[in-house]
């Protein structure tokens, strides 16, 4: 055994044939922007959390050890930005959508 860094990962393991998907359709809106059809931004979520998280553990060389990601208090923030670097922004919290019925 030995002592590293377990990561934290999705419930859904990655899907080359739809990254290949998603790649060709990115594609056709970056063809689209560049013939001036559509206003082509790109967009990023993240949070900050209350939870703590220790990413060290013990594990073995053939172990898959992983942390399983949980929800909890947080403040949700999101972005946009298109190449000639305007950027739009927003943030809101858990309450935020509790309050709205989501």
């Amino acid at each position: 055994a030995r002592y590293r860094r377990i990561r934290k990962c999705p419930k859904e393991r990655f899907s080359p044939q739809l990254y290949g998907y998603k790649s060709e359709k990115l594609q056709e809106l970056v063809q689209q922007e560049k013939d001036g059809l559509i206003d082509l931004y790109y967009g990023d979520e993240s949070h900050i959390c209350m939870d703590g998280y220790v990413p060290y553990g013990w594990q073995f060389r053939s172990e898959d050890v992983y942390i399983p990601s949980e929800r909890g208090l947080r403040l949700n923030i999101f972005g946009m930005i298109d190449r000639s670097n305007r950027y739009e922004g927003f943030h809101y919290d858990r309450e935020h959508d509790r309050r709205q019925g989501r």
